[in-house]
Formats: C-alpha cells, structure tokens, sequence
C-alpha cells in the first residue's frame, strides 16, 4: 500500500457529494488511501491546505468532496492520497489505489458586508500541539500569533474546547504547532506528551 507524506495532519470534513458544485479539473491519476490517523483526510503535492476537492473513483463514479490537509511527493502517477473514509466512501479497491478524477469545487465569493458584520475566525490551523510540564493559567505558545491574542485550542479527539492567551513565542516545527501549558491541557483532557489539536484564532 502506498503511504502518504504528511508535512502536518489536519482534520477535514468529508461529505458524499450530493447537489452540483462549480469545479474546475485539477487531473486524473492513481489515488490511494493510507491508513494513518482517525480523522477525514487528503493529500497533495501543491495544493493550498482548505482546498475543497471532488475525488471521483473512475471505475463506478462514485465521488466524495474532501478538503486538502497534507502533503505527498509529487509525482506523474500518483494524485491524491485520501483517508480510509474518503476511500471507503468511493468504494477504492482492497489493493489501496485506483484511477481518481480530481476537480477542486469553486467557492462563491464573500459578500464584504458580511465580513465586517459578522464576527469571524481569521486563523485555523491543525497539527500537533507540546504540552509543557508546569503552567497553571490558559495560556499557549505560538511561532506567529501575536501575544496576548486568544485562540480556541480544541482536543481533536475528544472535542473538547479551551480559550486559551498566546504568552510567548515559539519556533515554528513541522512536528509541532504550538505549545499549551498543563492547564490548558487538562481543560482539554489531554495527558502525556503530545495532543493534536485544531487552533482558531479570535477575532474580537
């Protein structure tokens, strides 16, 4: 079975395609599934991350939108890795890959008066998060943000949310997207050394 290189793991959603999305061809090659992770999930070479994509399975045309989260190596033959889930929804075959269509799905614009009315979340990012051994108020560290703003930290294995103030800065890892204190962790039911997490700023 063909495995993914994921420079991050990001948490997507996945949805059975149902009524006409506006796509535009991105190609047709092999895609495989990969059996990492227990989230919804898609890679490609170059893609923006958030990329929505609509993967079809050649062979019965069964087709599945996903959003791109990850990175594999490029390559002439291979497309697309896809989770487990998007794979089981497209009805992949048992050896792991088959001939995909790939089309990423339009977005309609933003109306400008909704932007400035409406209270929005202008950062999100998933990855992996250190938690530190001490730390007692909900705080975190990241390599961008800048202090004092807050962000929701959720527990991506649980669901479970915190607000927690960027305090100081941290360099930025391919392994690592921000550092939380033990308190913030607890809040998030996590324990040990490591959790995967979704951050989104707050724009206030």
């Amino acid at each position: 079975m063909k495995k993914s290189f994921l420079s991050g793991v990001f948490l997507l959603t996945l949805t059975v395609l149902g009524a006409a999305q506006q796509t535009n061809p991105v190609g047709e090659g092999y895609g495989s599934w990969y059996d990492e992770g227990s989230g919804f999930f898609a890679s490609h070479a170059n893609l923006p991350f958030g990329t929505e994509l609509v993967v079809t399975n050649i062979n019965n045309g069964k087709q599945v939108t996903v959003q791109v989260g990850g990175r594999i190596p490029q390559d002439q033959r291979w497309i697309l890795d896809i989770s487990p889930a998007a794979a089981d929804a497209i009805e992949m075959n048992d050896m792991g890959f088959t001939r995909v269509r790939v089309d990423q799905v339009v977005k309609a614009p933003v109306a400008a008066k909704a932007l400035r009315t409406t209270s929005v979340r202008d950062f999100h990012q998933n990855g992996r998060a250190v938690i530190l051994s001490s730390g007692v108020d909900l705080t975190a560290g990241h390599p961008s943000l800048s202090m004092g703003r807050q962000v929701q930290i959720t527990n991506r294995a649980n669901g479970q949310k915190v607000v927690a103030t960027v305090k100081n800065r941290v360099r930025a890892s391919r392994d690592r997207i921000v550092e939380i204190s033990r308190a913030t962790a607890q809040v998030l039911g996590a324990r040990g050394t490591y959790i995967d997490v979704q951050v989104d700023s707050i724009d206030k």
